[in-house]
């Protein structure tokens, strides 16, 4: 039987990791990114460093080590309408797994061409 605890209302949970991730690809802005997903930017570095959020970490890393979506081959901006949210069916290339303290966790998807 699975006795862990619930997720605090103000965590980082696999929504927000989702929601910070995709934003931060879009934005390559921490601040924006945590914005986006309701937190701070000082609470995504902290996630970032903990042990148990390496795949987080490893998403946020390969994102910002990665050209902006607008400037790679075949992309025609990057999917976002003016008023800066997500275009419909152009999800970022996240999923959720295993992640902090065995809550479940954004990491990267294998999206076939697409460069992540």
């Amino acid at each position: 039987m699975d006795q862990r605890t619930p997720p605090r209302h103000d965590s980082w949970t696999t929504d927000r990791q989702v929601r910070f991730l995709g934003e931060l690809h879009y934005t390559r802005s921490v601040t924006r990114a945590a914005e986006a997903a309701g937190m701070s930017r000082e609470g995504a570095y902290r996630l970032k460093r903990r042990p148990t959020a390496k795949a987080f970490a490893a998403a946020w890393d390969r994102i910002l080590a990665a050209p902006p979506a607008a400037l790679r081959p075949g992309h025609e901006g990057h999917g976002r309408g003016h008023e800066g949210h997500t275009a419909a069916g152009a999800a970022p290339a996240f999923h959720s797994g295993k992640g902090h303290n065995g809550h479940a966790a954004a990491e990267p998807r294998s999206t076939g061409n697409r460069v992540n």
